[in-house]
């Protein structure tokens, strides 16, 4: 059972990073060039570069790099749609990280002491970002089943297993209620189309309860959601496949998690693909509930 919503996960990771930047630069000789300025040339390159570094510093960095470009992704996602006050000088911090981990441009400094200082300082301005973040946001658990899980077990209150006690909200994806519509339609098992379309009728009841888009009473500690956006995969994972409904319904859990900071987003599903893609996608997951009264 996940304990870490990914805004958690972002900050301890941030803090992982900034001390394996900080061991790579210890590593990295600073040196000055003498440009020998004077008479009428003009020189616009800083003083001091960075100096030749070993094997064992060039493996650090590719470590390094690899952590760096791990984490981006999911920070540069969960600011997407933050005002420009707030993403603008977090999208330059991160510039400034990209240039320090490839160092690929000038110390910002001439003492490994300036360099250390100014990684810190921007580090800084990332962690606080998330924290103002977290303040603005409700903890809580959101599960998002699969098409198969809903199949497997339509009872939603048996989700509220995944709080521990805590209230639970499941959310029902666009892309899961459109697969259960065709699944009424176009598979070959009448006894199989008579239970998806069961399925739908159950569904379909709970707008008797009120607003199913905000939440409806979905039983014991557990408020059910009709998700109505599909999701934008101009603002998701790069590698998400918007003609895949597995990628699609990871895409959907991400922007649930991007506009609920500090909930924690489960994607229930049995299936060990989906399950690989999750994982890929640091989306914690599960495996679907049993049936209540089932053994």
């Amino acid at each position: 059972m996940p304990t870490q919503s990914l805004l958690d996960r972002l900050r301890s990771e941030l803090a992982s990073i900034q001390d394996a930047v900080l061991d790579l630069v210890a590593e990295v000789p600073i040196v000055y060039r003498d440009w020998g300025r004077g008479g009428s040339i003009l020189y616009l390159a800083p003083d001091w570069l960075w100096g030749e570094h070993g094997e064992n510093t060039s493996q650090k960095r590719i470590i390094v790099h690899r952590l760096w470009e791990a984490w981006k992704p999911h920070f540069q996602l969960l600011i997407v749609n933050l005002p420009s006050a707030e993403s603008k000088p977090a999208k330059t911090t991160v510039s400034f990280l990209d240039k320090i981990v490839a160092l690929s441009e000038y110390p910002p400094g001439s003492t490994q002491q300036q360099v250390s200082n100014r990684i810190e300082g921007e580090v800084k301005k990332l962690m606080e970002l998330l924290e103002r973040l977290a303040q603005v946001s409700k903890p809580g658990i959101i599960v998002a089943p699969d098409t198969n899980s809903l199949i497997a077990n339509p009872e939603l209150a048996d989700y509220s297993v995944f709080g521990g006690g805590v209230p639970v909200t499941v959310a029902l994806l666009p892309t899961v209620l459109g697969e259960l519509d065709e699944l009424k339609v176009v598979h070959r098992s009448e006894d199989f189309r008579k239970k998806v379309e069961s399925i739908i009728r159950r569904l379909k009841e709970m707008r008797r309860r009120g607003d199913v888009v905000e939440g409806v009473n979905g039983g014991s500690r557990v408020t059910v959601r009709f998700i109505a956006k599909e999701p934008r995969f101009d603002q998701t994972l790069s590698w998400l496949d918007p003609s895949n409904n597995d990628d699609r319904i990871i895409a959907s859990a991400l922007e649930l998690q991007r506009e609920n900071y500090s909930a924690i987003v489960i994607l229930v599903t049995g299936d060990m693909n989906h399950q690989n893609k999750a994982a890929a996608a640091l989306l914690p997951y599960e495996e679907p509930p049993n049936r209540t009264g089932a053994s």
